[in-house]
């Protein structure tokens, strides 16, 4: 959230609510980290761009990957989001899920 706050302007409520829209159009996923596996001090839910909303946007030629990412790269970002942006990510696709 630290990030779409500093990189929208937008209060963090806001944002939560257009992710769960985003959500409940299986556009984004949400992505936790199991009570165990927590740091603290560091965030233990992300989100990511669905499968599904990947294909739609490459298929598209929208939200190109690379271009967002280098133009990402290129903000100055606080401490506070610096650290956010390097936080440990929790495994997307668990075997578990995978039926492995």
């Amino acid at each position: 959230m630290k990030e779409l706050e500093f990189t929208t302007g937008l209060h963090r409520a806001t944002i939560r609510q257009h992710v769960e829209t985003l959500a409940d159009a299986e556009i984004v996923e949400v992505v936790e980290f199991p009570p165990g596996e927590r740091t603290k001090g560091q965030p233990s839910k992300f989100y990511g761009i669905t499968e599904t909303a990947r294909d739609v946007f490459d298929r598209n030629n929208v939200f190109v990957r690379e271009h967002w990412q280098e133009v990402y790269a290129r903000v100055d970002k606080q401490d506070e989001i610096e650290r956010a942006q390097a936080a440990r990510r929790p495994d997307r696709y668990p075997a578990s899920s995978r039926g492995e």
